[in-house]
């Protein structure tokens, strides 16, 4: 256990080691915005455990509607999520993914905003997934979206987000649009450009 001494000593090594040449514009942004300080200080000393996956993604016709049911969503599934309203094409091929937490990406208001994630997902190379680049994680891990972390998926192109939740042990798929703020507790999905 981390000792009040230890605290104190490790909070002087990190202040000595601030950069020198940081411009007012830089520190004044991190003291208005101290969530994105706590985040990078958070990533740079201990990078966050594998928050990432692969997996393959083969296009079909109705690929939505496949993995939307491959999900297993035993609770409910928006009816809205389908190949009609969706139709999603692209390369067939291996997809890397990121889960962004939303603690990561919250304002100093306490909430996150469609628009900062975007920001967040293309200043480190990441976009927002298609429908079926969203829908492929949960229907291959089931475990995606339990607990106390909701799966969000921005849906690129459209103003649409799918959620995956889970509700008294079942799980659901909810699509929102046009919906804004959202909750630090929600991961974030980003695909890896």
């Amino acid at each position: 256990m981390v000792t009040y001494k230890q605290f104190q000593e490790f909070a002087s090594a990190v202040i000595r080691q601030l950069p020198s040449n940081m411009s007012h514009q830089q520190m004044q942004a991190y003291i208005e915005d101290q969530g994105r300080l706590a985040a990078d200080l958070r990533n740079g000393l201990m990078p966050p455990a594998d928050s990432s996956a692969e997996y393959m993604l083969v296009y079909t016709p109705t690929i939505v509607t496949e993995l939307g049911d491959d999900g297993k969503y035993t609770r409910y599934h928006n009816p809205n999520i389908n190949d009609d309203n969706y139709p999603s094409n692209g390369e067939d091929g291996v997809v890397r993914y990121n889960f962004i937490p939303g603690e990561e990406l919250k304002r100093s208001n306490g909430w996150v905003y469609r628009s900062d994630v975007e920001t967040y997902f293309s200043e480190r190379g990441m976009r927002s997934p298609n429908a079926a680049e969203a829908l492929l994680p949960p229907a291959k891990d089931k475990q995606l979206g339990r607990g106390a972390h909701p799966l969000v998926a921005f849906i690129g192109g459209s103003r649409a987000a799918f959620i995956v939740h889970e509700d008294s042990l079942e799980r659901s798929l909810n699509h929102y649009k046009g919906f804004d703020p959202w909750y630090t507790s929600y991961e974030f999905l980003a695909v890896c450009e």
